[in-house]
């Protein structure tokens, strides 16, 4: 109960901060991601997607293009959206993502070792574990 107090509150403190900031600025980006995690941790689906399509249009790529669906396919991923999801992250490593980047994100890199991204999996396999396991 206190965790959804907490997050409540991190989208509330977000909202109003985005409100003031312009949105070229980086700490927009940061705004936006915070906003999304929140509401994806909440389960208010239909916000965090909106959030997600929100803060997209925000991030910018190393060319300078806008637009990657990183932040959409995060909301998939954890809602369960299992090809709208596979299709966006496969679209995120064509307009730059290292796969890397994706399975070391704290939203989606546990659900990309389920069984539905064996297709994701083959295509960009997992980094190699960093510690040997004895």
């Amino acid at each position: 109960m206190w965790m959804k107090k907490q997050f409540a509150a991190v989208g509330g403190y977000v909202d109003s901060y985005r409100r003031i900031e312009e949105p070229e600025n980086q700490n927009t980006f940061i705004a936006g991601d915070l906003r999304v995690r929140s509401l994806i941790r909440l389960k208010k689906w239909a916000e965090a997607l909106e959030a997600a399509k929100a803060a997209d249009k925000v991030e910018m790529l190393d060319e300078g293009e806008f637009g990657s669906p990183f932040f959409e396919s995060m909301v998939r991923v954890s809602n369960r959206e299992f090809k709208v999801a596979a299709a966006l992250l496969t679209q995120c490593v064509r307009t730059g993502y290292d796969s890397n980047y994706l399975y070391d994100d704290t939203d989606i890199g546990p659900h990309l070792r389920m069984g539905p991204y064996a297709q994701f999996r083959a295509h960009n396999p997992p980094p190699a574990p960093k510690y040997a396991r004895r």
